[in-house]
């Protein structure tokens, strides 16, 4: 397929997407003078864990180990991507290469989204529209919007309808564009091996070549992101029913498919070698991470969602719309908010799983190859994050995209109607107005953590004295040496309001940012976190027996500690050992 030169709109939609994406860091850093700043506001502690493999690589290591744990691993984990910004991060630092990075990254989404959509539709306001959608789409969390946390905390006059917890375009980035370019570079690049990797999919069925470039993307994404490659397994499976069903199915396109899928086998390998053999990474891979429940999910599309249902019903007919939208508002009905998890058991999975095939076999017969694959992404993709495994937030990553196309085709589609299709097109633009409001809330959320000096983990700061700089460098020079920091205690000033910390938790910082190995550095990374972190924080304060201190010191042998000053109830370690960095209320201390 012939693809247009990318056009001015494009081109400034993507360096108006970088300036936007890159404005909090800039803040942070002009107004930060005399201090060090990091401009990780959101997920501080998941920023670390990306710092810590590329501090490794710009070390020269190939494979990483997992340091937020004393546990010794056998370093087996290899991602390209780190691999990579470890050589930019020679030269630029780690953080530089960060954010390097995800301008780059920001920029290549907004192109692949745009190759995406110019096969989706022909008419140039209906792209225009399905671009905007796509990148700033959100949902309701405008209207109950908070800084911290996923539970309603602050009346609404919404609250109540919208249940206990947040709608997920306040606190899940992964799901929607913006966000992802405002945290987190391996979010906007994973996504745009996603989005090409659909390309392919869909020029396969024209070019007899081998699709070079979607098994690339496949084989880069197993690696770097592999939870993203499941996600594309449950699309193709949705097309293959679409296809099978519209009798377009042909073997010479399954065969190019699978090209396309055969990308993932190096890395598929090498992750289950991986997994066998390195007890740190399976206890990692086993922690769980819910996503939300399908309330929270639907709220957080809701406008999205509303127009993409208009859209089968102008494209499909009226009874897939009515069935689609009825399944929606049923299963957010029936939603049950729980603190424990939100996966579906398997059979119960699987019997919607055939549910929704079915549907999509009905409903995508007469549709164009691109819109039959938009189709099943928009809704195979609300399937895949209540899959019954580990890490089910991460499958619902990207989901505002294929939601965002259909609800952009479908404004225009109205606005182009004669008769009642404006006002329903003028009630559309409301609600997606709604929406992106949410995706300012997100950046000027950036902003509040700044000024507040703490992110949004409320025990990280974000701006911290020059002269910890010099504890980060003598950890740096024994890659791996072990260290003992208390974990942060929060600070809160009001309801969902938080200033900065009153004791700083450091231990991911000198992991990502010094390559030591911490006690209790990860929430995720570290076995039995939450063990740990009670078990070091006690040893920092004088009712804890000097015995209890030392047998601590004894079992785990740390070379480091970290310590608290200026406060009667912190100990002092003094006679542990030689002091060989001071910042304000802070002391190095190497063991003896």
């Amino acid at each position: 397929m012939q693809v247009r030169p990318v056009s001015k709109t494009v081109i400034w939609l993507a360096v108006g997407m970088v300036l936007f994406a890159m404005l909090p860091a800039l803040t942070g850093f002009l107004d930060s003078k005399g201090q060090w700043f990091l401009p990780y506001g959101y997920s501080f502690d998941d920023q670390m864990v990306y710092q810590a493999w590329i501090h490794q690589a710009a070390e020269g290591n190939w494979r990483f180990s997992n340091r937020f744990t004393f546990d010794s691993d056998p370093g087996l984990t290899i991602n390209l991507f780190f691999l990579v910004l470890g050589q930019i991060a020679k030269l630029a630092g780690g953080v530089g290469a960060d954010l390097l990075a995800r301008g780059v990254g920001t920029a290549l989404l907004v192109l692949a989204l745009y190759r995406l959509i110019f096969r989706f539709s022909p008419n140039s306001s209906s792209r225009k529209s399905a671009m905007i959608f796509s990148v700033l789409g959100g949902g309701f969390g405008a209207l109950v919007w908070h800084h911290y946390g996923r539970g309603v905390v602050r009346s609404s006059p919404l609250g109540s309808l919208l249940g206990p917890g947040l709608p997920v375009d306040v606190w899940q980035p992964e799901i929607f564009v913006f966000p992802s370019m405002l945290t987190t570079s391996l979010f906007v690049v994973s996504l745009a091996l996603v989005v090409t990797a659909f390309v392919s999919v869909i020029d396969a069925a024209e070019q007899p070549k081998w699709p070079l470039a979607g098994t690339l993307s496949m084989a880069v994404l197993m690696n770097i992101h592999s939870y993203d490659v499941l996600i594309i397994g449950l699309v193709l499976l949705g097309l293959l029913v679409m296809l099978i069903a519209g009798k377009s199915f042909t073997s010479a396109y399954l065969v190019r498919v699978l090209q396309i899928c055969a990308g993932i086998l190096p890395a598929a390998l090498y992750y289950v070698y991986v997994i066998k053999n390195d007890p740190v990474f399976a206890a990692r891979a086993a922690t769980p991470t819910y996503t939300s429940s399908f309330r929270e999910m639907a709220f957080g599309l809701a406008p999205l969602l509303v127009m993409g249902c208009v859209w089968v019903g102008q494209r499909v007919g009226r009874y897939q719309a009515l069935s689609l939208a009825g399944a929606l508002m049923l299963a957010a009905a029936l939603a049950q908010p729980s603190a424990e998890a939100f996966g579906l058991s398997p059979i119960t999975w699987s019997l919607v799983l055939v549910g929704v095939l079915a549907w999509l076999g009905w409903s995508g017969q007469e549709l164009s190859l691109v819109e039959k694959l938009i189709l099943a992404w928009a809704v195979m993709g609300l399937l895949a994050p209540y899959f019954p495994a580990l890490f089910q937030r991460k499958l619902a990553a990207g989901l505002a995209i294929p939601w965002g196309i259909l609800a952009g085709d479908a404004l225009v589609r109205l606005y182009q109607m004669k008769g009642n299709g404006r006002p329903f097109a003028a009630l559309g633009l409301a609600g997606m107005f709604v929406g992106v409001v949410g995706m300012w809330n997100w950046l000027s959320r950036e902003m509040v953590y700044i000024r507040g000096n703490v992110s949004r983990t409320t025990v990280n700061s974000l701006a911290y004295p020059m002269e910890l700089k010099n504890f980060v460098s003598e950890l740096a020079k024994h890659p791996g040496t072990k260290i003992v920091a208390p974990p942060g205690v929060p600070n809160s000033v009001g309801i969902d309001e938080f200033a900065t910390p009153l004791i700083t938790d450091f231990n991911p910082l000198f992991t990502g940012m010094a390559g030591a190995r911490t006690y209790a550095g990860h929430w995720s990374e570290t076995p039995d976190y939450l063990a740990r972190r009670n078990e070091s924080a006690a040893i920092f304060f004088v009712q804890t027996s000097d015995v209890a201190v030392r047998e601590f010191l004894d079992r785990t042998q740390p070379n480091y500690l970290c310590a608290p000053t200026g406060n009667e109830v912190f100990r002092d370690f003094s006679d542990y050992g030689d002091t060989v960095a001071t910042a304000p209320g802070w002391v190095l201390i190497r063991l003896r």
